[in-house]
C-alpha cells in the first residue's frame, strides 16, 4: 500500500480542530457521557476558567468509573 507524499508530510495541525468541544472539572459524569456519545468522541479536554488544559477524560475513564460503582 503506497502512501502519497502529501499524506506522509501532513502535520496534525492540518487535521485538528482549532475550537474543540471542552468540559470543565465541574461537569457531571452524566454530561460527559452524553457529550461523548452525542458527538461520537472518545475523549474530551478538561479546561479551567482560563481555557487552560487541566486534563483529558476518556471513554475508558467512564468505564472504569462504572466498574468502581458496581
Amino acid at each position: 500500500h503506497r502512501v502519497d507524499r502529501r499524506q506522509r508530510q501532513m502535520c496534525i495541525r492540518d487535521r485538528m480542530k482549532s475550537d474543540p468541544t471542552t468540559i470543565n472539572a465541574q461537569t457531571t459524569i452524566k454530561e460527559v457521557a452524553e457529550t461523548l456519545a452525542k458527538e461520537e468522541f472518545h475523549a474530551l479536554p478538561v479546561v479551567d476558567e482560563s481555557n487552560k488544559l487541566e486534563g483529558i477524560v476518556t471513554t475508558t475513564d467512564l468505564v472504569n468509573y462504572l466498574i468502581d460503582q458496581y
